[in-house]
C-alpha cells in the first residue's frame, strides 16, 4: 500500500529561510506577500509578490565557486545548491550514502527569468547557466547515480516530478529519489503575459475560496523532498506516499488554461474507494486553490464529487496559497510541506482572506466542505491528508499523505551521549545549542544528529562536539524521603532578627526552619553568626533539589545578604550536596529588596535535567597524525567504571571474553567484575586479565568509532593489547597472555620483596646522580620515572634525589616487574607463552613498543611477538619517554589510561608542541576523547555509541533549520529593466588600446587604462563627459606595457560595467556612471580654499600627511594624467579604487593659468589636480597621537624659577601596540634651594606633570630606583593587594622591580616564593632574602604544591617570559594572577581559570605614572622615603636598579653641567622653530647635545630646524669645511623610512637599545659634519684559549662626534658609564681598543625627486619565472632541476649547467616565492617543478644553502608517492647550514644567542662578506648590536659594502678623511643630482632588498628541522678542508641521520668559496652526470 518514504524535507518561501520559520508563519497567520521586484504600477501589473528573503546571498565557497561563476551563476541553481543540501542534513543520510547507492534526482521548474539575460550578456563564466543546463550541474556536484528528469507540467510540476519520483522507486530503478521544486519571480515581462489573461489579482491580494478571489499572486519558492524506497533505508521517516497518481484534461473547448471538473474528479476516484483508501478517513485535503473564480469553484466541485461521499463530518480543506501566493512549478511541494509541518505539529494552519465562500463552490453551504480559516487540531494518532494540484496547461495530480509513528517508547535511555558537529558559522553554534538543549531527553533525535551531515561534513568550518548526560532517575513515589539540611552562617549575616529557611522541590517554595539572630555591636550594625542549624524536610515527591532560599517573610520573598554553606543529606537516597552561595538574583521589582537565592556550582545527584555541554574549535586546515599510546597499567589500582556497559560494542566485546574465559575453564568474569565497580590489582591473575579485556574492549569501540591510528605505541603490560590491535594476537591469545604473566606476577608477590618502588620527579640529566643501584623500572616522561631501590640504600638515595631538587613518593602497589626473574620462573613462564603463541607474527612499522626498539632491528626477538618477546618485555625497563619524544612535532598523542581519574603518576606524556588527548576508561572521557579527535580533524562515527532504535517518526522536529551559510557577499541580481532594456541585444564596437600610445615607453601603463576606459565608455575621445570609475579592481601583474598590446576594452551599458582584456587576462575591471553637469568633486580642504597658500605654507599639522606639487596642463589627458601618477606614484604603494573625472570644471581651471595643482592627502586617500580626482586606500595613520605638544603643560607658578639639573626618560611598554614615555628630572626653585623631583607622563591620552619635594636624607642616585619602586609598590598595594598572611610567588625572569616586590612582601611578612634559572641570582636572593624560597623552574609546580600543601598560592605575578597555563596551575583557588607585562595573544584563559574563580589583573606601567599624578602628595612623599630606607639602597651593591627592566627602558640619562631652567628645557623640547634664539640664550655648549638628543627622542613629528643651527660659529662664511650640507639631524629625519621611523621617538619598540651608541639617529648618518662614531672594544689582555660560548663582552663606553664645530665632545651623559650588572663582577681582565667608523659619501635621498619613468629606466621591470634552463641540451633524459644558493639567483649556477650534458633546470627565488619557511618555500618550487614535469621521476640537486632546500623539495615530493630518482647536494645541507649560523652566534656577546636579534646580525655579517673581507669584523658587529633591529641595521650593513664607512685606528686620520670628504660633498652638494646619483641610489635600494631577503632566509634556515627522513640514499660532493667558519661537523654534514639509505660522500679540493669557479665547474659537472648514469641503470 506504502509507495515511498519522505525522509527529508527543506524549503526557502517568501519571508521563510527555512520551514522552522515558514510553519511560524503559517500559524501566526502572516501574510508572507510584499512588494514585488519592480515598481509599483509598472504595466499595470499587481502591486505585490511573495519574495524570497536575501535572494542574492549564496556560499560559493562551500560548494567550490570562483568569484567569476558565483556572480554569473543561475540564481535557481544557487538555492537549489543550499535548499538540497539542508534537505540532505534533515534525512540524516549522508552525501556519501546517497552518491555510493542509486539516487534519482528530480527538478520540477517552468521559469527561468535570468535566461533573457545570460543568453545575451557577456560573460566570463565557462558554464552555460540556462534552465536547460540546471539539472546537470546539481548533478555534478552532488554526483547522484539514479535516474535525473528535469519536469515542467506547469503549476503541476512539482507533482508531476513526485510521480515519476516515486514510479522509479517502485520500479527498483532508484533507492532514494531527491525531488526538487524551483521558481523565482525575476522579469515582469512574464507577469506581463499573466496579466493579460486575466490571471493575476489586480490588487496583489490572496483571497482563496472567497466571493472576493480575483485571481492569484505570483511568489517565489523552492522546496526539496528526499523519498526512500523501504524504511529500512531511513534514518528519519515524517510521513510515508500511500498513493500518487496525475492525469491530463485533454482538450477543452474553453481552452488549456481553464481546469476540468470532470478530469479531476476522476483522478480523485481512481485513488479512493473501499478497497482503496476509504475517503471517510481522511482528515484534511490540502487544494490547489489558486484563488480564481473559476478554478477554485472546478477544483472544489471536483472534491465534492470524489471525497465527500459516504462522510459524516465536513471534509477539511485549505490551502497555502492565501498566506505565501502561488509559486507554480514548486507550489505542490509547498503543499507537501505544509502537510509535512502540520502532521508534526498536529494542527492545521488556517486559510488568510477568507470571509465569504464563493457562491459557485456546491459543497460549502450543503455542509459538505470546510475552509480551514482558524487553527484546527488534528485527531488521532495517525492522519492521512490528501495533496491537489493542477496545472494551467490540463495536467492533474494527487498524492495521498499518511503520517509515521513509531509504537511509543515508555522508558527513556538514561546515559551519556556524544554529538558530534560541525557547522558553518557562529550562528549555527547558536542554533544547535538551543536545539540540544531543547531536545535533549530525545536520545532517537541525538542518533540522528550524531549519524547527519552535521557531524561529518569537512567543508564546514567550526567542528565541536556536545556531551548529554542524561541521569537515571529514581522512582520510590510511595517512599517517604527525608533530607537534613544543615545551614552554616558565615561571619556576616544581613539586617534583621531571624530569617527563614526555605527548600525548593521542583517549583514548590516549603519553609523548613528558621535562623534566630543575636545583634553584634560592630559599627555596621551587621550580625555575626558561626553556628549550623539544622532542618528536615519530608517528601514523598524525591524530585531535584531546585534552590534553597533564605528570607525573611513566610514566603520567602524578601530576603538578606548571606555569606556561609548549605550541605543537603538525605540517608535513605544515599547521597550528600554541598554548596557554598554563588550569585545574587535580580532586584524584585515590587519592594525594591534583593532575594538571594543559593545555588550550586554542580546539579544535585538526583536531577533530573539533562546536562548539555558543548565545544568548539575552528576547522584545522590538515589532520596531524594521530598514534595511540596506550599506557602501563602496572603501577596503579585501576578501577574502570561500570557506565562502559552503556557502550554496544564495548559490551559485545566483553561478553566475548567471557565466553573465551569460560572455554578456557577459569572463574573470571570480566563484565561481573566491572560491574561491581572494584578495583583491577595489575599484579593478579584476575586483575590483569580483566584490565586487558577492558583495554581491547576500548580498542573495539575506537574502531568502531572509525578512529583509525597512524601508528600504536605499547608501554609495558599494555602491549599485549597493542600487539591484538597489530594483528600479532588473537583475542583469545590475549587473555591466555595476560592470564599467564598475572599468574606469575602473584606468584612473584608470594616469595616477597627486597626492594621499594618509588616514583621520583627528578630530570633526566641527574638520574646519573642516583648511584649504579637504583633500578630504573619506567621513564614515564622527562621528569617523571619509577624506581625499585634496594631497602639497605634507599635512604641514601632518596637524599640524592633531595639534594638534585627532586621530589619522590613510595608506592603501594606490591608489583615486581621490569627486573631480572628468577630463572625457574623465566622458564615455566616461557614454556606457558611458547605454548599460547606457537606461531609468532612479526609486528608492523606502525607497532612501536616502549620496552624494544623497532621493528627494523635486526633482532628476531624483537621483531615478532612471541614468548621471547614478552619475557623480554617483563624483564627490561620502560622508557616511555624516548618513544614518545620520537614521534613528529605536529602528531597528536592519544593516550589511553586504565584509571577513572588522574592519579600521581599520570603526568603529561607528550613533548612540547605535541597535542595530547587523554581518554579514562568511563563513558563519560571516552565520548570526550572521541569528540576532541573529531575537533583535530579526524571523521568520528558516533551512531554506535546509542542504543538500536527505528527510524524516527513524525513527532520529531527538523533538522534542516540547524544548517548556516556564510552569507557574508551578496552576489549581483538581475534587476528588472535589464530584462526590458534593448541594449543587451546590441554589441558595441569593441575598445582597442591605440598602438601608437603604447608604443611611446613614458606613460604609465595606468594613465594608459584610465585615459582609454574613460574614452570607451563615453563612446570616444571626442565625446569624454563627467564620469565615475569605481569599483576598480586592477591586477598588477598585467600592468606592464608588453602585456597590453592588443588589449580590448568591453563594455556592458546594461550593467554599467566595462573590463579591459589581455592576451594575460583581464587587466582592469569596473563599474561607470555618467553623471552630466551633476558630478560634484569632493572638496579637500587646503586645496579649494587657498591653492596658492597651501603651496607656498602647508599646514604644519598636515606636512607629512598633505604632499602638493604642479603639474602643467598640455591639452592632453593622457600627458596630464600621467603626470599626476608620476607625483602620486611615490606617496602610496596602491592602486586606485575610484577615478573621478569633469572636463568641464578642469577647463574652467586650466583656462587663465596652466599650471595645475596636485594634492596628495595621505590619510583620506584623495589625490585631487583639477577636475581629475584619484581614491586609494587611505593610509593608517600612526597609534601614538602626533598633535601632543609638551607646552601645553601645567607647570605651575614656579615653573618660571625652576631650573633642572638632570634628567631620566624611560620608555613604558603599554597594553596596546605603541609605547609610552616617563621624563623624570630632578632641580630646584631659586626661592627654595630644597630638592625637588618632577613627573611629565606621555602617553596617548595626553600628557601629565607634578613636581614633588624629596626627602632630606634623599641621594642622587636614588633618582633611579624611582620608576622601579613605584611600579613595584602600586602593583602590590593597588593591584594585587597582597596582605601579610597571604603568600606570592614572582616567576621568571626577575628584574629590578621584582626584586623590590620581594623586599617589600618579605618587609610585611608573606611567604614569597620565586624562581629562577640563572644561578648567580639564586645565590643574590638567598643572600639577601634568606626567608624567600627559591625553587628551580623545571619542578617549580611540584615544589610549591608540596610546599603550600597541595593549595598553591595566593598570588602569582606572571612576567613575559612565563606560560600563562603554568603560572594559573599555581595558584589557589580563588587567588589572583596578576600580568606585570604586556598582555599576549597566547595568554588564553581556559576554563579552569572561571571554575576555580580565580581573578586576573593586567598591569600597566604608563597607566600606573599617570594615576599617580592625581593622588595625595602624602602618599607619593611616604613611598620617596621608602626608597631611602635600606632595603632599597643595599640593592645598589647588586647592581640594582638596572637600567632596563621588563616593565621600564631608560632610554635617556642625563646630567647638565649648569642648571637649565624648566621653561626653557620644555620649550626645547616642544619645538624650537623660531624661539630657537631666545630658547638657546644662557645653555652651556657641552648641554646642547644631550637636549638635541633628548629632543630627537620626544620629537612626535619631524623638526625643521636643530638646536645646533644658526649659532654664531657656524654663519662663518670664510670657514668652508663648516658649512652644513643638510640643517641638522632633525632635518635629516625627515627623510626616515617608515621602518625606521618606528625605532625613534616615542614610537620606538620596548627592545631598544638607546644608552650604547646614541649620538645621532643611526638609521641616517648625515650631519652638520661628517659623523664619526667611535667605539670601544675590550679585547682580551693575552691570545690565551677563551671558551668560544664565552662573550666577547663588547662595552661601548660612548660615542664621540669629532669636527671643527664640537670637538672631543662626549655625545653621551655621564651616566652611561653607570650600567651594572652581577655577572659582572666574574669577567677576564681586558684591556680597551679604540676605532673610529667615519661616514662618508654624498647625502643620500630617496627616489621621490625622480620621475617613475627615470625609475623604470634604471630597474627594467621583468617577469622572473622560477625555472630558467641553465643549458640547450636536447635529450630524452629526464631533466635535473638546481636549487639557488641563499642569495636566490642563479649566478653561481650558470656555468656548472651550461658544462652539464643533460637538460638542466635552475630553480630561481621570484618576487611572488613564499617565503615564510623552508617548508613553504620547497613547496613553492615543488608546484613549479610538478607544472613543467607531472610525472617523474625527479632528479634534484642543491648547492650550499640550496641543498636544505632541494632535500625538503625531495621529502614532499615523495611525501605526495612521486619518485625521486637521486637527491645531490653540492657542498651544503640543513646541518651545514645550521652550522654556519650556531659559529656567527658564538661570535657576539649575546646573554640569548638564539634569539632572532643575534640571528640578524649573524646574518648581516655574512651579507656584507659576500662583498668582500672584513677588515675589523668584531668592530662591525658591535656597531650593528648596539642598533636598533631592522632597517637601520641593514642600512649600515649596505653602507659597509658602498664604500661610505671608513674605519680607521687613528684618530688623527680619522679627522683628515673628515675634513676631506666634506670639501667632496661640498663640491658634488652645488651640482644638480643627475642620472649616476638616481643610479646609485637605486643600487642602494636593491642591496637594501637583498640584505633583507638574506635575513629573511637565514631566520628560516634557522627554524627549519626536518620532519621525516628522504627515502633512499643521498650523493653529497663536498670540499676535503672543514669548513673554516663552523662548528665541527661529522664528514657527511649529519645528512646521515635525514635519510634511510646511504650518504655517498666525494671529496673536492678547494673551499666553500671557490667550490663552483671556472676552475672546479667540470668536476662537478662530472660528478653529476656518473651519479645520474648510475641511478638510471
Amino acid at each position: 500500500m506504502i509507495k515511498a518514504y519522505i525522509s527529508g524535507v527543506s524549503c526557502r518561501f517568501p519571508k521563510s529561510n527555512n520551514v522552522q520559520e515558514f510553519w511560524q508563519n503559517l500559524i501566526d497567520g502572516v501574510d508572507m506577500l510584499g512588494p514585488s521586484r519592480w515598481p509599483p504600477g509598472l504595466y499595470g501589473l499587481p502591486p505585490r509578490a511573495g519574495s524570497i528573503p536575501d535572494l542574492g546571498t549564496f556560499d560559493a565557497e562551500f560548494f567550490g565557486y570562483s568569484e567569476t561563476e558565483a556572480r554569473h551563476s543561475n540564481l535557481l541553481l544557487r538555492l537549489l545548491f543550499e535548499v538540497t543540501y539542508e534537505s540532505v542534513v534533515d534525512s540524516g543520510l549522508t552525501l556519501s550514502s546517497l552518491r555510493s547507492d542509486r539516487t534519482g534526482l528530480y527538478v520540477a521548474c517552468t521559469f527561468s527569468d535570468a535566461d533573457a539575460i545570460t543568453t545575451s550578456a557577456v560573460t566570463d563564466s565557462v558554464h552555460a547557466n540556462l534552465r536547460s543546463t540546471l539539472l546537470q550541474q546539481l548533478n555534478a556536484w552532488y554526483r547522484f547515480q539514479g535516474p535525473v528528469a528535469s519536469v515542467d507540467t506547469a503549476c503541476s510540476s512539482s507533482v508531476s516530478a513526485l510521480q515519476m519520483a516515486v514510479t522509479d522507486l517502485i520500479t527498483g530503478r532508484c533507492n532514494y529519489a531527491v525531488v526538487t521544486g524551483v521558481n523565482l519571480i525575476l522579469s515582469p515581462n512574464c507577469s506581463q503575459s499573466f496579466n493579460r489573461l486575466g490571471m493575476l489579482s489586480p490588487t496583489g491580494d490572496s483571497h482563496v475560496f472567497d466571493i472576493s478571489a480575483n485571481g492569484y499572486v505570483r511568489s517565489d519558492g523552492v522546496a526539496v523532498l528526499i523519498l526512500a524506497r523501504n524504511p529500512e533505508r531511513c534514518e528519519r521517516i515524517y510521513a510515508t506516499i500511500a498513493d500518487i497518481a496525475v492525469n491530463c484534461d485533454g482538450y477543452k473547448v474553453e481552452g488549456i488554461v481553464y481546469p476540468s471538473r470532470s478530469s479531476q474528479g476522476n483522478l480523485l476516484r481512481s485513488l479512493y474507494g473501499e478497497k482503496l483508501i476509504p475517503t471517510s478517513s481522511l482528515a484534511y485535503v490540502e487544494a490547489h486553490g489558486t484563488g480564481t473564480q473559476a478554478g477554485d469553484c472546478l477544483e472544489l466541485n471536483a472534491i465534492l464529487d470524489g471525497l465527500c461521499e459516504g462522510r459524516d463530518e465536513p471534509l477539511l480543506v485549505g490551502s497555502v496559497k492565501s498566506n505565501m501566493g502561488h509559486c507554480e512549478a514548486a507550489s505542490g511541494l509547498s503543499a507537501v510541506v505544509k502537510c509535512i509541518m502540520s502532521i508534526y505539529h498536529g494542527m492545521i494552519p488556517p486559510c488568510l482572506h477568507y470571509k465569504t465562500p464563493n457562491e459557485g463552490i456546491e459543497g460549502i453551504p450543503l455542509g459538505k466542505i470546510k475552509i480551514v480559516d482558524t487553527c484546527h487540531k488534528l485527531k488521532g494518532r495517525i492522519s492521512i491528508m490528501g495533496i491537489n494540484s493542477f496545472g494551467f496547461g490540463g495536467v492533474n495530480g494527487h498524492l495521498i499523505l499518511m503520517s509515521y509513528k513509531n509504537p511509543p517508547d515508555e522508558c527513556k535511555k538514561a546515559g551519556t551521549y556524544l554529538v558530534p558537529l560541525t557547522v558553518r558559522s557562529e550562528e549555527g553554534i547558536a542554533r544547535i545549542r538551543t536545539f540540544l538543549e531543547k531536545h535533549s531527553e530525545n536520545v532517537a533525535l541525538l542518533k540522528l544528529m550524531s549519524r547527519s551531515m552535521l557531524s561529518c561534513d569537512p567543508r564546514q568550518q567550526i567542528r565541536g562536539y556536545a556531551i548529554v548526560d542524561l541521569p537515571e532517575i529514581v522512582c520510590r513515589t510511595s517512599a517517604t524521603v527525608t533530607y537534613t539540611v544543615k545551614v552554616t552562617t558565615g561571619s556576616k549575616f544581613g539586617a534583621g532578627t531571624d530569617a527563614n529557611v526555605f527548600i525548593d522541590l521542583q517549583g514548590d517554595l516549603q519553609k523548613s526552619g528558621k535562623i534566630d539572630l543575636k545583634e553584634s555591636k560592630t559599627p555596621e550594625k551587621q550580625f555575626e553568626r558561626r553556628n549550623t542549624d539544622e532542618f528536615l524536610i519530608t517528601t514523598k515527591d524525591v524530585g531535584h533539589l531546585q534552590r534553597i532560599v533564605i528570607g525573611h517573610d513566610d514566603k520567602g520573598a524578601a530576603a538578606s545578604w548571606f555569606l556561609g554553606h548549605v550541605t543537603v543529606h538525605s540517608s535513605s537516597l544515599d547521597f550528600t550536596w554541598t554548596f557554598p552561595c554563588e550569585r545574587w538574583l535580580a532586584e524584585d521589582e515590587d519592594d525594591g529588596r534583593i532575594m538571594r537565592e543559593l545555588l550550586p556550582k554542580q546539579k544535585c545527584p538526583l536531577s533530573q535535567e539533562p546536562c548539555v555541554s558543548v565545544y568548539w574549535s575552528p576547522r584545522q586546515q590538515h589532520r596531524p597524525p594521530l598514534w595511540l599510546l596506550v599506557q602501563d597499567i602496572a603501577w596503579r589500582s585501576n578501577m574502570p567504571h561500570a557506565d562502559l556497559l552503556q557502550l554496544g560494542v564495548f559490551k559485545q566485546s566483553l561478553q566475548e571474553s567471557d565466553e573465551i574465559l569460560r572455554s578456557l575453564e577459569t572463574d573470571v568474569s570480566v563484565t561481573e567484575s566491572l560491574e561491581k565497580e572494584a578495583a583491577f590489582k595489575p599484579a593478579t591473575k584476575v586483575g590483569l586479565v580483566c584490565l586487558t579485556a577492558v583495554n581491547i574492549g576500548l580498542m573495539e569501540v575506537l574502531k568502531a568509532s572509525g578512529i583509525r591510528p597512524d601508528g600504536f605505541i605499547g608501554s609495558g603490560l599494555s602491549e599485549i593489547t597493542v600487539a591484538y590491535l597489530d594483528a600479532c594476537l588473537t583475542h583469545k591469545q590475549c587473555l591466555q597472555v595476560a592470564l599467564a604473566i598475572g599468574e606469575t606476577l602473584e606468584s612473584l608477590l608470594t616469595e616477597g620483596k627486597g626492594e621499594s618502588i618509588y616514583s621520583i620527579s627528578l630530570h633526566s640529566d641527574f638520574v646519573h646522580k642516583l648511584g649504579p643501584k637504583t633500578n630504573i623500572l619506567t621513564y614515564i616522561n622527562n621528569t617523571v620515572m619509577l624506581a625499585a631501590l634496594p631497602e639497605q640504600d634507599k635512604d641514601y638515595i632518596l637524599k640524592q634525589v633531595e639534594q638534585a631538587g627532586g621530589v619522590y613518593s613510595e608506592l603501594t602497589e606490591d608489583v615486581m616487574i621490569y627486573m631480572r626473574f628468577p630463572e625457574q620462573i623465566c622458564s615455566n613462564l616461557e614454556k606457558k607463552l611458547k605454548s599460547i603463541i606457537p606461531s609468532p607474527r612479526k609486528r608492523t612499522p606502525i607497532f612501536r613498543s616502549c620496552s624494544h626498539a623497532d621493528s627494523t632491528s635486526h633482532s628476531k626477538a624483537r621483531q615478532t611477538v612471541g614468548a621471547s618477546y614478552f619475557m623480554s618485555l617483563l624483564q627490561r625497563a620502560v622508557n616511555q619517554h624516548q618513544r614518545v619524544s620520537s614521534l613528529p612535532k605536529e602528531a597528536t598523542l592519544l593516550s589511553l589510561c586504565m584509571t577513572s581519574l588522574c592519579t600521581q603518576t599520570e603526568v603529561s606524556c607528550s613533548r612540547s608542541g605535541q597535542t595530547e588527548v587523554h581518554c579514562h576508561p568511563r563513558t563519560l572521557s571516552v565520548l570526550q576523547t572521541l569528540g576532541e579527535l573529531h575537533e583535530l580533524g579526524h571523521t568520528i562515527k558516533a551512531g554506535h555509541l546509542y542504543p538500536p532504535s527505528a527510524p524516527l517518526d513524525c513527532s520529531n522536529p527538523p533538522l534542516s533549520p540547524l544548517v548556516t551559510w556564510n552569507h557574508s557577499i551578496s552576489w549581483p541580481l538581475p534587476d528588472w529593466c535589464q530584462f526590458s532594456d534593448t541594449v543587451k541585444n546590441q554589441q558595441k564596437d569593441v575598445y582597442r588600446l591605440p598602438e601608437t600610445d603604447l608604443e611611446r615607453s613614458v606613460y604609465d601603463p595606468l594613465a594608459l587604462l584610465i585615459v582609454h576606459a574613460w574614452a570607451a565608455v563615453c563612446g570616444s575621445k571626442d565625446s569624454l563627459q563627467s564620469t565615475v570609475l569605481h569599483s576598480l579592481v586592477t591586477t598588477p601583474e598585467l600592468m606592464k606595457q608588453e602585456c597590453l598590446h592588443g588589449a580590448l576594452i568591453h563594455v556592458h551599458p546594461a550593467t554599467m560595467g566595462f573590463a579591459i582584456q589581455a592576451e594575460g587576462g583581464v587587466v582592469m575591471k569596473g563599474q561607470f556612471k555618467h553623471l552630466g553637469n551633476n558630478l560634484d568633486l569632493p572638496l579637500v580642504p587646503g586645496y579649494d580654499v587657498d591653492q596658492n597658500e597651501n603651496v607656498a605654507k602647508p599646514q604644519e599639522d598636515c606636512e607629512h600627511e598633505v604632499e602638493t606639487e604642479e603639474v602643467v596642463w598640455e591639452d592632453s589627458w593622457l600627458e596630464f594624467i600621467n603626470a599626476v601618477l608620476e607625483f602620486v606614484n611615490p606617496h602610496t604603494p596602491d592602486l586606485p579604487i575610484k577615478v573621478m573625472l569633469d572636463p568641464e570644471q578642469h577647463m574652467k581651471i586650466t583656462h587663465d593659468c596652466a599650471s595645475v595643482l596636485v594634492m596628495m592627502e595621505e590619510n583620506t586617500g584623495i589625490c585631487k589636480a583639477g577636475g581629475v580626482v584619484l581614491q586609494f586606500q587611505p593610509s593608517v595613520k600612526r597609534s601614538l597621537d602626533q598633535s601632543i605638544l609638551l607646552h601645553n603643560l601645567n607647570l605651575g607658578d614656579a615653573s618660571s624659577t625652576s631650573v633642572v639639573d638632570s634628567v631620566l626618560l624611560y620608555s613604558l611598554p603599554s597594553n596596546n601596540s605603541s609605547d609610552d614615555k616617563l621624563l623624570l628630572y630632578t632641580g630646584h626653585t631659586d626661592n627654595e634651594p630644597s630638592e625637588q623631583i618632577g613627573l611629565v607622563s606621555i602617553t596617548d591620552g595626553g600628557v601629565k606633570h607634578k613636581s614633588y619635594s624629596v626627602p632630606e636624607n634623599w641621594k642622587a642616585e636614588d633618582l633611579e630606583a624611582v620608576v622601579p619602586f613605584i611600579l613595584a609598590f602600586h602593583t602590590l598595594r593597588d593591584v594585587a593587594s597582597v596582605s601579610p598572611e597571604q603568600s606570592a610567588v614572582l616567576l621568571n625572569p626577575l628584574d629590578t622591580v621584582a626584586l623590590y616586590m620581594i623586599a617589600m612582601l618579605t618587609v610585611q611578612g608573606s611567604d614569597v616564593f620565586t624562581c629562577t634559572w640563572d644561578h648567580e641570582m639564586s645565590l643574590m636572593l638567598r643572600n639577601a632574602f634568606p626567608k624567600v624560597k627559591i625553587l628551580h623552574p623545571r619542578s617549580l609546580g611540584i615544589q610549591l604544591k608540596q610546599l603550600t600543601k597541595g593549595k598553591g598560592v595566593d598570588v602569582c605575578f606572571k612576567s613575559d617570559g612565563s606560560d600563562m597555563n603554568s603560572a594559573m596551575d599555581l595558584v589557589a583557588d580563588h587567588g589572583r594572577c596578576v600580568l606585570t607585562g604586556r598582555p599576549s595573544e597566547k595568554d588564553s584563559l581556559g576554563m579552569s581559570a572561571f571554575l576555580r574563580n580565580i581573578t586576573v589583573m593586567s598591569v600597566s606601567p604608563a597607566t600606573i605614572f599617570s594615576q599617580l599624578q592625581d593622588t595625595p602628595d602624602k602618599d607619593i612623599l611616604a613611598a620617596l622615603e621608602t626608597i631611602t630606607s635600606s632595603s632599597v639602597r643595599d640593592r645598589a651593591d647588586d647592581g640594582y636598579p638596572e637600567p632596563r627592566g621588563l616593565r621600564y627602558c631608560v632610554e635617556e640619562q642625563m646630567k647638565f653641567s649648569q642648571p637649565i631652567s624648566l621653561q626653557k628645557l620644555f620649550t626645547l623640547l616642544d619645538g624650537p622653530g623660531c624661539k630657537m634664539k631666545d630658547v638657546l640664550d644662557g645653555i652651556p655648549e657641552n648641554d646642547v647635545a644631550s637636549v638635541e638628543r633628548l629632543q630627537l627622542t620626544l620629537s612626535m613629528k619631524p623638526q625643521e630646524f636643530s638646536i645646533t643651527q644658526n649659532t654664531s660659529y657656524l654663519n662663518d662664511s670664510k670657514d668652508q669645511l663648516n658649512i652644513a650640507r643638510t640643517s641638522s639631524y632633525m632635518e635629516a629625519s625627515k627623510l626616515l623610512t617608515p621602518s625606521s621611523a618606528i625605532c625613534s621617538g616615542l614610537l620606538a619598540p620596548p627592545n631598544t637599545i638607546r644608552n650604547s651608541i646614541i649620538s645621532v639617529d643611526m638609521s641616517q648618518y648625515t650631519s652638520a659634519s661628517t659623523p664619526i662614531i667611535r667605539i670601544t672594544v675590550d679585547s682580551p689582555s693575552s691570545a690565551c684559549y677563551r671558551d668560544p660560548l664565552a662573550s666577547l663582552d663588547l662595552k661601548f663606553s660612548g660615542v664621540k662626534l669629532e669636527g671643527s664645530y664640537m670637538e672631543d665632545k662626549v655625545f653621551a651623559s655621564p651616566g652611561h658609564d653607570r650600567s651594572r650588572n652581577v655577572l659582572s663582577s666574574n669577567r677576564m681582565p681586558t684591556t680597551p681598543q679604540t676605532m673610529d667608523f667615519l661616514f662618508v659619501g654624498v647625502p643620500r635621498t630617496p627616489m621621490t625627486p625622480h620621475s617613475p619613468c627615470v625609475k623604470k629606466l634604471l630597474t627594467p621591470s621583468r617577469i622572473t619565472p622560477p625555472l630558467l634552463k641553465l643549458n640547450d641540451v636536447v635529450s630524452k633524459d629526464k631533466p635535473i632541476f638546481i636549487v639557488h644558493p641563499i642569495t636566490g639567483t642563479l649566478l653561481l649556477l650558470t656555468a656548472l649547467g651550461k658544462a652539464l650534458n643533460v637538460p638542466c633546470y635552475g630553480v630561481q627565488r621570484t618576487p611572488s616565492t613564499t617565503s615564510s619557511s623552508v617548508t613553504d618555500m620547497a613547496g613553492f618550487y615543488r608546484n613549479a617543478i610538478e607544472i613543467h614535469d607531472s610525472a617523474g621521476p625527479y632528479r634534484l640537486a642543491g648547492y650550499s644553502y640550496g641543498g636544505m632546500i632541494a632535500f625538503e623539495i625531495a621529502r614532499q615530493l615523495q611525501k605526495s608517492n612521486k619518485k625521486v630518482e637521486c637527491l645531490i647536494i653540492l657542498d651544503g645541507g640543513p646541518g651545514f647550514v645550521h652550522s654556519h649560523i650556531a659559529i656567527g652566534r658564538e661570535e657576539l656577546d649575546r646573554a640569548d644567542s638564539a634569539s632572532n636579534d643575534s640571528t640578524e646580525i649573524v646574518a648581516l655579517v655574512s651579507f656584507v662578506e659576500m662583498y668582500g673581507p672584513i677588515k675589523a669584523r668584531q668592530f662591525l658587529i658591535g656597531a650593528l648590536g648596539n642598533l636598533p633591529s631592522g632597517y637601520p641595521r641593514v642600512r649600515m650593513a649596505v653602507d659597509f659594502i658602498m664604500g661610505n664607512v671608513v674605519i680607521s685606528e687613528s684618530p688623527k686620520k680619522t679627522k683628515w678623511m673628515s675634513l676631506k670628504n666634506r670639501i667632496l660633498n661640498k663640491d658634488k652638494s652645488e651640482r644638480k643630482m643627475g642620472l649616476h646619483s638616481a643610479a646609485t641610489e637605486v643600487i642602494r635600494l636593491s642591496r637594501e632588498k637583498k640584505a633583507e631577503e638574506y635575513i629573511n632566509s637565514t631566520f628560516i634556515a634557522d627554524k627549519y628541522r626536518p620532519q621525516e627522513k628522504f627515502i633512499g640514499n643521498i650523493h653529497l660532493l663536498r670540499v676535503k678542508s672543514d669548513p673554516t667558519i663552523s662548528v665541527p661537523m661529522s664528514s657527511d654534514y649529519g645528512l646521515g641521520q635525514l635519510c634511510t639509505g646511504e650518504v655517498k660522500v666525494k671529496f673536492v679540493e678547494g673551499d666553500h668559496q671557490s667550490f663552483l669557479k671556472s676552475d672546479k665547474v667540470e668536476v662537478v659537472a662530472q660528478f653529476i652526470e656518473n651519479v645520474l648514469s648510475r641511478e638510471a641503470q
